[in-house]
């Protein structure tokens, strides 16, 4: 469920001319930590946009966005902390007009494993990771971090065992797109990983903001 989306609902009836194209519509999974849709506003109204249904192993940035009439908008899938549920699953990009369009998605366990990338990454630099050597791994083409590529960092790190990095990467996810405590997976993972790292205070913030995401 996408709050602000559903905020956006109660204002508009289905029929105001608002449509929305995705392309691709059907991905299939490489071995690489992330994955590009573009959404596009092809109706007459500005519209908002949600990201719902998706497992937790992937990371919509972002899950949800305001379009103007022609805008597009590219959603980043990022590989997260948590395991994929199934080789195949199908998630939708709902609108404030009551519009759903599904998005199929095969070959997800094709998926690197965040365990998987932390022993590939040690093997390349012959040391344990730090954030900045994360985000070359994952960022090869040199381009600005996003929350996204953030959050994978601290996938890997967090599997490599340096958890003071993975919290950085974390509070930098969520500098740059608050909608990332709003995902209870990441949430619980982050408060494991202040509570191994003797923060309880920390901890327990986070894990109340888990249980809070995920009820709500």
């Amino acid at each position: 469920m996408v709050p602000i989306l559903d905020a956006a609902r109660g204002s508009f009836t289905s029929g105001c001319g608002a449509s929305l194209g995705i392309d691709p519509n059907k991905i299939h999974i490489s071995r690489e930590a992330s994955h590009t849709i573009t959404v596009s506003n092809v109706g007459n109204r500005d519209v908002i946009f949600g990201v719902t249904g998706i497992p937790q192993c992937l990371l919509p940035d972002p899950r949800t966005g305001g379009l103007s009439r022609g805008e597009s908008r590219n959603i980043t899938l990022w590989r997260t902390y948590s395991a994929v549920p199934s080789d195949s699953f199908t998630f939708t990009i709902d609108d404030n007009f009551n519009s759903h369009i599904p998005v199929e998605v095969t070959g997800a366990n094709n998926l690197p494993s965040p365990e998987a990338m932390a022993s590939d990454l040690k093997s390349r630099i012959g040391r344990p990771p730090t954030l900045q050597d994360a985000l070359m791994f994952i960022n090869a083409k040199g381009k600005k971090p996003s929350a996204g590529t953030y959050i994978t960092a601290a996938a890997i790190l967090s599997s490599a065992g340096n958890f003071a990095d993975a919290l950085s990467a974390v509070q930098r996810a969520e500098g740059i797109n608050p909608q990332i405590k709003s995902e209870a997976a990441i949430q619980l993972e982050t408060g494991i990983l202040q509570l191994v790292s003797g923060d309880s205070p920390g901890a327990l913030v986070r894990l109340r903001a888990a249980e809070s995401t995920s009820d709500s």
